[in-house]
């Protein structure tokens, strides 16, 4: 399979708290701008997808969440659950316009290059399936970064 190619304005890496909040930022800032969203997981939610079966919010759900994005709860006094965050961030998710906004998941973000535009990147993300992928991006947002 060869390799794909498209061009977005931003490059959030990771779908997690960080990320989807960058996102509704972005949109909100720059009308006309497309994203592409990273995440390693094939669903947004970040971490909550991988840890937390136990935990809930230590405030009530209104004071945290992606910004300006209704929860499904309706006791604002609830301390959301795992399944009550990660449904909040899918619906979030649900609503966005894949016109401007592509989620690729399963994929892990790999490089960052410049060209010889100072303003521009070539970012080489490593899929699943291992292919290479470029896009051309002008900001790059990293939401959450893993080492070793």
């Amino acid at each position: 399979e060869a390799p794909m190619k498209a061009s977005y304005d931003f490059l959030v890496v990771g779908a997690g708290f960080s990320g989807m909040n960058a996102v509704a930022a972005l949109l909100r800032s720059a009308p006309r701008g497309r994203i592409l969203v990273v995440d390693q997981r094939t669903v947004v939610g970040g971490s909550w997808n991988d840890f937390y079966p136990f935990a809930k919010l230590h405030l009530p759900h209104l004071t945290w969440g992606v910004n300006a994005h209704t929860w499904h709860l309706e006791d604002p006094n609830i301390l959301a659950s795992r399944d009550d965050v990660l449904k909040h961030f899918r619906s979030y998710a649900q609503t966005l316009d894949p016109a401007r906004v592509h989620f690729l998941g399963g994929s892990r973000f790999v490089t960052n290059t410049p060209d010889d535009d100072a303003h521009t990147f070539t970012n080489n993300v490593t899929l699943t399936n291992r292919h290479q992928s470029q896009f051309q991006v002008i900001y790059l947002f990293v939401s959450y970064i893993h080492t070793h």
